[in-house]
C-alpha cells in the first residue's frame, strides 16, 4: 500500500513537469523582457556598459565591446534609471560619453553616434581637424532610433 501512494505522487509529479513545459514552451516571444540596444555608428571601437541601482547597490550590465557598425542587446529586468557609460575602444580610460537615461520598461534601441562640434562664427580660428584625435576629444551622443526588423525564426 506504501508502495501505490508514492507511486502516485510520482506520477504527479511527472505530469506537473509536463504541464510547466508545455506552459513555458507556449508563451510567445513578446513575453521576453524587455531590453536596451546599442549600435557603433562611429568610425572606431567603442566600450558601453550601464549600471543600475537595485536595492540600494550599484549594479553593472554587461560590457559591450562594439566595432564600428556592431550592435549588442541587453536583457533590463527593473525600469528605472541606467548610467550610460561610453569609452574609447583604444583608450579605455578615456571616457566619450556618460549619462543617466531612463528606462520605462520598454525596449530601448540606442545609436551612439559623434558629437560634432558647433561651427565657429565667421572670421574666428578654424577647429581643428576633426579627424585628428590627438588635438580633439572625440565625443559622442546616444540617440534613439528605430530598431532593426526582426526577422521571424525559420521553422522546420
Amino acid at each position: 500500500m506504501a508502495g501505490s501512494n508514492h507511486d502516485r505522487v510520482g506520477s504527479y509529479a511527472k505530469v506537473l513537469a509536463l504541464l510547466l513545459a508545455a506552459t513555458v514552451a507556449s508563451w510567445p516571444a513578446a513575453a521576453q523582457a524587455a531590453g536596451i540596444a546599442f549600435r557603433n555608428d562611429t568610425d572606431g571601437p567603442i566600450f558601453v556598459q550601464g549600471m543600475m541601482i537595485v536595492n540600494r547597490v550599484a549594479r553593472r550590465g554587461k560590457l559591450h565591446i562594439l566595432r564600428p557598425g556592431e550592435v549588442s542587446r541587453e536583457a533590463v529586468l527593473v525600469p528605472g534609471m541606467i548610467l550610460i557609460r561610453v569609452t574609447d575602444g583604444n583608450q579605455p580610460s578615456r571616457v566619450l560619453y556618460e549619462k543617466t537615461v531612463p528606462f520605462t520598461g520598454t525596449d530601448l534601441f540606442l545609436a551612439v553616434q559623434v558629437d560634432e562640434p558647433e561651427k565657429p562664427p565667421p572670421g574666428d580660428k578654424p577647429p581643428p581637424d576633426p579627424k585628428d584625435r590627438r588635438t580633439t576629444p572625440l565625443r559622442v551622443k546616444l540617440v534613439p532610433v528605430k530598431p532593426p526588423p526582426v526577422k521571424p525564426p525559420v521553422r522546420r
